[in-house]
């Protein structure tokens, strides 16, 4: 339903299925990402540990997890969720750019392009990997590799706007 743009009826569908079933991990996990969806991070985030805690196996309640504390500047509880869903499904490219990101926020330029470049490694494809690893060498003012990043981005994706946007931000730097 969430996917369908009805999010407030699955979080409902949700918590009705709760009273039947309260340790399922997958409604634990369905109305904690409904709840973080609609911006109720607390109640959402503690949904999210409950489905994690009844599942510890499974990555996703971990990787909506750290997204939900990464939004609230808590980095270094987001990268460890993270690190942990790495450990469950090591060639999901999108945990490992997500762990990136992470580590670029805190500052942690090294640790961040080496999270980019794996993510490279795992799915030469995956866009966002190629996108942020530009992104964090254009912040470091290495514009030359920023650019050959979202050119290569831009050989997978021709229509990629975003992408094209930050081709034309590196462009005055080199001049």
């Amino acid at each position: 339903l969430a996917r369908q743009g009805r999010n407030e009826e699955a979080i409902q569908v949700a918590r009705d299925g709760l009273g039947v079933a309260a340790f399922s991990p997958e409604l634990r996990y369905a109305l904690g990402s409904g709840l973080v969806i609609r911006g109720d991070s607390v109640e959402g985030i503690a949904q999210l540990q409950l489905a994690r805690a009844l599942k510890p196996t499974w990555a996703e309640p971990r990787v909506l997890l750290g997204a939900a504390l990464a939004k609230q500047g808590r980095l270094d509880e987001a990268i460890a969720e993270y690190e942990k869903a790495i450990r469950l499904a090591p060639n999901f490219a999108d945990i490992i750019t997500r762990l990136g990101i992470a580590y670029r926020e805190k500052g942690k330029y090294d640790e961040a392009i080496n999270q980019f470049s794996l993510a490279k490694e795992v799915n030469s494809h995956y866009i966002p990997a190629r996108v942020h690893l530009g992104l964090t060498y254009y912040s470091r003012g290495f514009y030359g590799l920023a650019e050959e990043e979202w050119q290569e981005a831009l050989k997978i994706d021709p229509n990629n706007a975003a992408v094209r946007t930050y081709l034309n931000f590196v462009k005055p730097q080199q001049s």
